[in-house]
């Protein structure tokens, strides 16, 4: 049955208000009566219905903020964040002969840059690699390449108190007998951001430099790592 309004005494929660259909008996010598939005709206004032521009109004209210929630999710999204990502970089490296070298591919990661080596034509043993500050790669000796990179103003060798140069490679190569070595080698100090502090591409960019011995990680300037003797020059793409 339909509760009417006489019957109620005091407000009535929506959550407690029943409604239903009056009996149709076929016995019954009246007529049922019928469900009026008058008898509905003295029980429960809170089912009257809002006005055409008011569920307008709403659904612009909750259509923007979620326009807005969606664009940000895409632009959070995996591939566009991939999207923005910055290209590797490909260095050409050459022996102070101007003999080819190889190259090495730097590859920007979330906290450092992969430094990715593939290189040839050199003599057997232990080499140091640094990022230096210039980006001239004149042979044969390579001064033009100019000192370390280092932007942070900090002393040479990863294993040092006062360290490190942004450029200093915290790996030695180990080249072979035939002249080759293949070895990937993160390194923190540098970023391919343009406008990173730490950028490779500062002052018109940078080079990568092989020295002729072993960098100790330690020894100021340049870890005793001996003369230049291969260099390519990094810039940006």
């Amino acid at each position: 049955r339909l509760v009417r309004n006489e019957e109620v005494s005091g407000s009535i929660p929506l959550s407690s208000t029943i409604l239903r259909s009056p009996a149709t008996g076929s016995g019954s010598g009246r007529h049922p009566r019928k469900s009026r939005e008058s008898d509905i709206l003295a029980v429960c004032p809170a089912l009257d219905r809002p006005a055409p521009e008011d569920i307008m109004m709403k659904t612009k209210h909750l259509f923007f903020p979620a326009l807005a929630v969606g664009a940000l999710a895409l632009a959070l999204s995996p591939s566009t964040v991939y999207a923005k990502a910055k290209p590797p970089v490909t260095v050409t490296l050459k022996t102070a002969q101007g003999d080819d070298a190889g190259t090495a591919v730097l590859k920007q990661e979330k906290n450092y840059v992969m430094l990715k080596l593939d290189v040839k034509g050199l003599p057997p043993g232990e080499h140091g690699i640094h990022v230096h500050a210039v980006s001239k790669c004149d042979p044969p000796d390579f001064k033009t390449a100019g000192p370390h990179f280092n932007p942070d103003q900090k002393k040479h060798g990863i294993n040092n108190p006062e360290g490190h140069h942004n450029g200093d490679v915290p790996a030695n190569l180990t080249v072979k007998a035939d002249g080759t070595d293949k070895v990937s080698i993160k390194v923190p100090g540098i970023s391919l951001d343009p406008n990173s502090p730490n950028s490779v591409f500062a002052n018109g960019g940078t080079s990568l430099v092989i020295h002729a011995k072993a960098d100790d990680m330690l020894t100021d300037p340049s870890g005793n790592s001996g003369n230049r003797i291969a260099c390519g020059v990094i810039t940006q793409p």
